[in-house]
């Protein structure tokens, strides 16, 4: 599976999950949807947008252009910019077109539309030199007279940092305010956006009404937030006491998705949400199952069953005979039985295994199931037969893709030093996504000489490929935090000090290490933005820090509030903290019953699910609730397992379990397993 296509949709969301911890300065304005209908510029030009957001250039042009032949200049001025944009196309549009645009956007630069052409014009140089800084100021303007087409592309452009350097940066409640006026003018891709960053509180029947309005108005992202929230997947990040939406309704959820493929989605995002669909319904079919069979035995008066004593010895070849006949139509309950009994009878599988995948005569398709078998078996004697396996099979197999993954299972030195050796000697020869994933598999083993290579995932574009740096130091966890460290206070280069705190931000490390830097950095920081982030940052680093780091961090924000701008979203922040109780959210304390036997079952669902924690809630709260610090390093690898998923919804389930980690930090009652 190729994660440049599973992630082209997740590059898009991901960037909701970036804000989704802004203070929302808005939960009392009335939002309503529009009750005028949309004219089908209206509905082009929000589409394209949200083909842009997620980098379909292809359909956001025609859309563009479809719009531009109904009349609109301003659709018009942003064909010609995309199109400049692209090295293979630039030839497609000669002067005279450009010149054309520029001088009719310029006539209208009295009217809202055109100041959002002439803000086009300028962002590529459309019939005008390139100036960033006069296209921030005119997308301003338009923004400024609720044009609904610049509201929303305004506030999509600050998510990723704005023009560029010079020019406006908003915060993060002022983007959701932007998303907010262009929902209320008449954009479906801004209530869409608006819903998903909004979402919280008990009462979401505004944000279920843009949801809808969006749906209903043509829009992929409404379509598509739409079918999470009734596949059980709230949009925002639950905590206790936490963010309510509708029940379960799988028949919706796939009416959603039917209607997003329509629309233009992506065939493999639709396949991936249909089985997600399907995974749901299984399980809701089994639950129920059980519950019948548990009824039915109450109701016959049956005894509980008892396991026989001498239980006859595990058979290594007939279970692999079984493994043998898996095909395309093994059922998941099969493939789960088969994944847990090599996992019970690790040594004896692995043992037996051997002997046949070094038998030279055995097919490919065989090995490729004796190798998953080694993966599932974990054991570090099977590595040197695996490594032969992994640099004598093609390098684009089958075989060699499930051998790396299997190794990576299996972890250990030898496999990372193999690793990183064919990272470095190849790095030259690869494109960009060979290069993501060769670094991703490194960051999965948590091989730490690699960290070192993967500074350079630092200098990508954090406008387009910031989920590049969160899936690799997400995976590498703990041990990138001395480099993020340090790169975070690296003054020779702007990008990777942005990029830097950015994955600071998706791990919310709690180290003293971390303090200091972040510390570090807020002394001598300008950009507001930036400003904002880091007292963010700050105070969920040291409120996991224990009582001592919650008195420390009241003390540095006093310190900070000095000096800050009294007017600035950072000092609101520090002084929003400062008038709090040092409390755990409410309920926590009371709902907050250490159990370590209940935890370590619920630590088992998650991992046996995917760490998908919308199929497993019950698991999620036991392990919120059950949890205590000696739990953490668990925790965390939970965290990082839910990565290994490479979709949309494992980011929502990273910053979940971040949160909870946090708070078990933070709040969780003492035990004795702690003091030990």
């Amino acid at each position: 599976m190729r994660k440049g296509q599973v992630l082209k949709y997740a590059r898009c969301c991901v960037a909701v999950w970036t804000v989704l911890f802004a203070v929302d300065c808005f939960a009392d304005v009335k939002v309503c949807p529009p009750t005028r209908e949309l004219s089908e510029i209206e509905k082009a030009m929000s589409r394209a947008l949200e083909f842009e957001m997620i980098r379909n250039d292809e359909l956001a042009g025609k859309l563009y252009k479809k719009a531009a032949d109904l009349g609109s200049i301003a659709a018009r001025c942003q064909f010609l910019a995309g199109t400049l944009n692209d090295p293979s196309e630039r030839d497609t549009v000669t002067e005279e077109e450009c010149d054309e645009a520029f001088r009719r956007a310029n006539a209208a630069k009295g009217t809202p539309e055109g100041m959002y052409a002439l803000a086009n014009c300028y962002v590529v140089g459309v019939g005008v030199e390139e100036d960033r800084s006069k296209a921030d100021e005119w997308m301003k303007e338009s923004a400024a007279a609720n044009y609904a087409p610049a509201l929303a592309f305004y506030a999509f452009k600050q998510m990723h940092g704005g023009f560029g350097d010079g020019t406006t940066r908003l915060t993060d409640a002022q983007i959701l305010d932007g998303f907010r006026r262009a929902y209320e003018n008449g954009s479906p891709v801004g209530a869409a956006f608006w819903a998903a960053q909004s979402w919280g509180g008990d009462d979401i029947s505004a944000q279920m009404d843009a949801l809808k309005w969006a749906a209903g108005n043509d829009s992929i992202m409404g379509n598509m937030f739409l079918s999470r929230v009734y596949m059980g997947m709230p949009l925002g990040m639950p905590g206790p006491g936490s963010r309510r939406a509708p029940p379960m309704d799988l028949a919706a959820a796939r009416r959603h998705v039917e209607a997003a493929e329509k629309l233009g989605l992506d065939k493999q995002e639709v396949e991936l949400c249909r089985k997600h669909i399907a995974q749901l319904e299984r399980q809701i079919s089994e639950q129920k199952g059980e519950k019948e069979k548990k009824a039915d035995k109450a109701e016959a008066g049956d005894k509980p069953e008892t396991t026989s004593v001498g239980a006859a010895p595990f058979d290594a070849d007939a279970f692999i005979q079984r493994v043998m006949k898996m095909s395309k139509n093994t059922s998941r309950d099969e493939m789960l039985s088969l994944s847990k009994t090599a996992s019970e009878n690790a040594k004896a599988v692995a043992d037996a295994v051997a002997v046949r995948l070094a038998d030279k005569s055995a097919k490919e398709d065989d090995k490729v199931k004796y190798v998953w078998l080694l993966g599932l078996a974990k054991q570090n004697s099977s590595v040197p037969l695996m490594l032969d396996v992994f640099k004598t099979s093609n390098p684009t197999s089958l075989l060699h893709m499930v051998t790396s993954r299997a190794l990576i299972e299996i972890g250990g030195d030898e496999v990372g030093a193999l690793f990183l050796e064919n990272y470095r000697k190849n790095k030259a020869k690869m494109d960009d996504e060979r290069k993501f994933d060769a670094m991703q598999e490194l960051a999965m083993l948590k091989y730490a000489p690699a960290v070192k290579d993967a500074e350079e995932f630092l200098k990508i574009d954090s406008g387009r490929y910031y989920w590049q740096v969160y899936f690799i130091f997400g995976l590498f966890d703990d041990l990138a935090v001395p480099m993020l460290c340090e790169k975070l206070n690296d003054y020779s280069d702007a990008l990777v000090r942005t990029n830097a705190l950015g994955a600071i931000r998706f791990l919310m490390p709690e180290s003293t290490d971390m303090t200091k830097a972040l510390l570090k950095r807020m002394e001598v920081e300008k950009d507001p933005v930036i400003r904002y982030q880091l007292v963010e940052t700050i105070e969920w680093n040291m409120i996991a820090q224990g009582k001592k780091g919650q008195q420390e961090l009241r003390e540095n924000f006093s310190r900070f509030l000095e000096s800050e701008d009294k007017d600035s979203s950072a000092a609101k922040f520090m002084r929003e903290t400062l008038a709090s109780e040092s409390d755990p959210p409410e309920g926590m304390r009371e709902k907050s019953k250490p159990d370590s036997g209940r935890f370590e079952a619920a630590y088992q669902t998650i991992m046996d699910s995917g760490v998908h924690l919308s199929s497993s809630r019950e698991a999620a709260n036991d392990i919120l609730y059950c949890a205590t610090r000696k739990d953490v390093p668990k925790l965390k690898e939970l965290r990082r397992r839910a990565l290994y998923r490479q979709s949309d919804e494992c980011f929502y389930d990273y910053r979940k379990l971040t949160r909870i980690i946090n708070w078990v930090l933070a709040w969780a009652p003492e035990t004795e397993r702690d003091k030990q």
